[in-house]
């Protein structure tokens, strides 16, 4: 490590994009372009809730030109042997902890939650750590990162290391990979599959029902799980943030075409998490089940109406590539 990574502070990333844009970045790639995938799948999970996911193919194919490597672990000698090995060769890398054993968290010997670091340096007992979601850049002790990932062994079975390497010196999109993206884009959103994969759940606006149907069985119950409602939240905050990455990465490259209409669906999906956290607080779900219901359609129609936006787009590439 040269000189320290940047505290990357963005809040439409989770911890863990955080840590692998830092990663890609240290290798020239640009932040806007790593999170474009704004897909959407739906899965009903009975008793055990629900999956929403707006990515459609791993994050090895992803990130432009660079190689991203994940490791898993089973005991914590073998993962900080690996940390220690990794830092050796000059590599900065990511690492799966417990926000409860950070002094540095909001979590610490409160609640126990998954969590990725980066760390950059060892220096004898010490290690040289960049944690983006806490805007926190400064040294920890060996013992510190061992209780981090000890813990999160115990807390979720097994650990991760992660770690990004260019490929070549390409790290600028071309019009024939934006083509690309914005084709995928639409192939889900418009519920058909990518690969030839069996999924239990829907895609796209086909799985705009289903999703309705469950939420309304949750809130509509004798009362509201708030573990429950916070996953809504969550998921519908993601789904938005999707958006307004994509937006972010045509915007870059096509600053001259009107791209409104994703954060449209972008704000959507916010206003939508929004309106949850507000009827748990007031707890005034049976008050607002009627604005609820009515964004939900909303948020359909703005994804509809950008399928076509986006073919319209599609359109003016290609021609334009002739």
């Amino acid at each position: 490590m040269q000189n320290p990574p940047r505290i990357i502070k963005d809040n439409t990333l989770s911890c863990f994009q955080l840590a692998i844009t830092s990663l890609a970045e240290q290798q020239g790639v640009q932040i806007d372009d790593i999170w474009y995938q704004a897909g959407f799948y739906f899965e009903d999970q009975g008793d055990d809730g629900f999956l929403i996911d707006s990515r459609y193919k791993p994050i090895e194919d992803q990130i432009l030109n660079c190689y991203f490597e994940e490791h898993e672990f089973f005991d914590v000698g073998t993962c900080m042997d690996q940390v220690d090995y990794y830092l050796k060769q000059g590599n900065s890398l990511a690492v799966t902890v417990d926000n409860y054993e950070l002094k540095h968290s909001n979590s610490y010997h409160n609640q126990h939650h998954e969590h990725l670091i980066e760390i950059n340096k060892r220096m004898g007992e010490k290690y040289f750590v960049t944690d983006h979601f806490f805007h926190f850049q400064g040294e920890m002790t060996h013992e510190e990162i061992v209780s981090g990932v000890s813990s999160y062994l115990e807390q979720f079975k097994s650990l991760k290391i992660n770690l990004c390497f260019l490929k070549n010196n390409q790290v600028e999109y071309t019009t024939h990979d934006l083509i690309q993206i914005i084709q995928e884009t639409c192939t889900i959103m418009s519920g058909e599959k990518l690969f030839n994969v069996s999924l239990r759940g829907e895609l796209g606006v086909n799985a705009f029902s289903i999703m309705t149907n469950k939420f309304l069985q949750c809130v509509n119950g004798d009362g509201q799980d708030e573990d429950e409602i916070d996953d809504w939240y969550n998921a519908f905050k993601e789904v938005g943030n999707s958006r307004y990455n994509f937006f972010r990465l045509l915007h870059r490259y096509y600053p001259t075409i009107d791209l409104s209409f994703i954060t449209k669906a972008s704000q959507n999906w916010i206003s939508l998490g929004n309106m949850l956290l507000k009827a748990q607080y007031l707890n005034t779900w049976k008050a607002m089940n009627e604005r609820i219901i009515k964004r939900f359609e909303r948020t359909l129609s703005q994804e509809i109406e950008n399928i076509h936006h986006l073919r319209n787009v599609l359109n003016s590439l290609c021609n334009s590539k002739q």
